[in-house]
């Protein structure tokens, strides 16, 4: 009876419920059981007998820590040995995990809480690793997690190596070496793809790309093609609406299923309830179900490894993972964040409003970095002996919102610029957030350099924004990082100048016009018209004054006039080129190549590129 609970979770890949493990070791009687290897503790009748097959001084001094031994014994258990005599040295030398005694039973708890044992076998220690999908994933996934728990723990960095090593060694070198492996169950390691365990989610994510990254192309579709109608169920006809008066119920039809049945009384009894808030909408999936775990799994195969999928599954997928992002999970909004930011080209023609998940994304990781921040300023807690408790650890979403929402902006840098110009200079946000949108546009810039030209002008007036002297509240808080992110633009960008006197800033576009801002006033202050082809490089003059400007396109060098006198100047109408020179010069063709202007004399400027000079030029009568 018990084999029946434990094999059905093996045997269907979507149906199969998490087990526990459980081992039993008849040298000491003592069972570990618990989700993932957690131990259990559980006092034994029988006085332990000692062993020299199973010293336990085998897995390192008696002083370690409790949780560090205990993790370390529960990974000699679920570690595959004799797979790689290599690797078995440097886990015995390096980590101190040896091989337990050969007769051992290992298990699963299935439906019902039954328990499944297989024979143990003295000399097959391969045997657990052919039995099923669920008993391969459950134990690469423990071990793999108390890996990654070892890898973590402070004062033990000579040991991150070898547990890095330990996902490769599950999902390379154990596939290798046993032709007869049964492969992890994927809907088993989806299933812990948002587990609330940082080392348990790290090891189940590792462990389901490991396993599609094995396959081919043509089975990773098979797998596509197994799991489209776990998201896209068959269309149905909507429900007729209830008559207004009382009547009998007519009966159903024999054409309609039971799930189509069961979804008609679902619909209706939400419509006669009110709708909820935002803040407690509920997930209209569960993420370890049928439809939660092909979400994740179909959302790793196109945001991995590319996988085609009909039109159809891309806007299910696309949803489905917009309402993952609103849910009240963590995990699960990390989830959704990470593989719409990844692969945001993919979900882009199918998002209703691209806007809107960029500020949803902006307003997790300000969140995220105000609770990191709160984190490390708290002062540390006094244990219960009177000493002093470790300090509190930031959350460990502080950088994924960050990374996601920057993912974004590199696909739409005039939409993100856009949405964080209007972030910093909301006056009813946080001074924190507000100073957040500006630091994202720094993270943006240095994320990005050549591919971010066409964008340039929407980024500085973005970054300008907050600078408006009409409000000095404003002004005097985004001062320091909006003049951060000036300063980084000026850096990157041989066609960003800012002339320190006169305090403007010179922008080249690619559509060959050069635009000048009075940081004063923070306000476009010139165009400047004449280039046929995107402007290269830039530089004010020393005074500020005159502005030399250079397409490589056209082999051109104009000269402009910058200062503030004559009636022109005074009307604000468009600034007048003093003359054009022509660059005979060769120009190398390498896209990454870096042209700089620098001024030799008021009336000269040398062109240079890559630090290698490549003539000087004197300004026309």
């Amino acid at each position: 009876g018990g084999g029946g609970g434990g094999g059905g979770g093996g045997g269907g890949e979507c149906e199969a419920e998490p087990g526990e493990s459980l081992l039993q070791s008849p040298l000491h009687g003592s069972p570990m059981r618990g989700s993932l290897g957690r131990p259990l503790r559980r006092k034994s009748r029988r006085p332990r007998r000692e062993s020299k097959a199973w010293p336990l001084d085998d897995y390192g001094p008696l002083d370690l820590p409790s949780d560090i031994a205990v993790c370390r014994l529960a990974l000699s258990f679920m570690t595959a040995w004799g797979v790689d005599a290599d690797f078995d040295a440097r886990c015995a030398a390096e980590i101190g995990v040896s091989p337990p005694a050969p007769v051992l039973a290992y298990g699963v708890r299935g439906h019902g809480g039954r328990l499944s044992f297989l024979t143990p076998r003295a000399q097959r220690r391969d045997r657990r690793w052919q039995c099923s999908p669920h008993m391969t994933a459950l134990w690469s996934l423990g071990a793999v997690s108390l890996a990654n728990t070892l890898m973590m723990c402070p004062g033990y960095d000579e040991v991150r190596n070898t547990c890095s090593s330990v996902v490769t060694h599950f999902s390379v070198t154990v596939p290798e070496a046993m032709p007869q492996l049964a492969p992890p169950s994927l809907s088993f390691l989806a299933r812990h793809y948002c587990d609330p365990t940082e080392e348990v989610q790290a090891a189940a994510r590792a462990l389901l790309e490991g396993a599609l990254q094995r396959m081919t192309p043509q089975m990773r579709q098979r797998v596509v093609e197994a799991w489209t109608p776990r998201l896209v169920p068959p269309p149905h006809h909507p429900p007729q609406p209830t008559p207004p008066k009382a009547a009998a119920a007519p009966a159903p039809s024999a054409a309609l299923s039971r799930r189509q049945l069961l979804t008609t009384t679902t619909t209706e009894l939400h419509a006669a309830q009110p709708p909820a808030s935002p803040a407690e909408k509920p997930l209209p999936f569960e993420l370890t179900s049928a439809h939660g775990v092909a979400v994740l799994i179909l959302g790793v195969l196109v945001c991995r490894f590319g996988a085609e999928v009909d039109p159809r599954i891309h806007a299910a997928l696309t949803s489905s993972l917009l309402a993952l992002l609103d849910s009240p999970s963590e995990e699960g909004r990390l989830a959704a964040a990470d593989l719409l930011s990844k692969a945001y080209l993919v979900w882009r023609s199918h998002l209703p409003q691209p806007a809107a998940l960029i500020r949803t994304l902006f307003n997790y990781a300000a969140a995220a970095a105000a609770a990191a921040a709160a984190a490390a300023t708290r002062p540390a807690a006094q244990g219960s002996g009177g000493e002093e408790a470790p300090p509190p650890q930031p959350p460990p979403n502080r950088f994924l919102y960050h990374s996601a929402l920057i993912q974004v902006g590199v696909c739409e840098p005039s939409l993100f610029c856009a949405e964080m110009g209007a972030a910093a200079v909301r006056m009813g946000s946080p001074p924190r957030v507000r100073l957040a949108a500006v630091a994202y546009l720094i993270s943006l810039v240095k994320a990005r350099t050549a591919s971010l030209e066409p964008a340039l002008p929407l980024v500085v007036e973005a970054v300008l924004r907050p600078l408006d002297p009409s409000v000095p509240s404003l002004r005097e808080s985004s001062l320091g990082a909006s003049t951060t992110a000036l300063r980084e633009l000026v850096r990157r960008y041989p066609m960003v100048h800012f002339n320190q006197p006169t305090q403007r800033l010179a922008v080249g576009t690619a559509e060959g016009v050069v635009l000048l801002y009075d940081l004063r006033t923070a306000t476009k202050w010139r165009i400047l018209q004449g280039h046929e082809a995107a402007v290269t490089a830039l530089a004010f003059a020393p005074a500020g004054d005159t502005l030399a400007s250079f397409s490589a396109s056209e082999a051109s060098l104009r000269w402009w006039a910058a200062g503030s006198s004559g009636l022109f100047s005074f009307l604000g109408l468009q600034g007048s080129c003093l003359g054009v020179t022509r660059v005979d010069c060769a120009l190398p063709d390498a896209p990454g190549a870096r042209v700089k202007i620098e001024w030799a004399s008021p009336q000269s400027v040398g062109i240079t590129c890559d630090n290698e000079a490549l003539g000087f030029f004197t300004r026309p009568p």
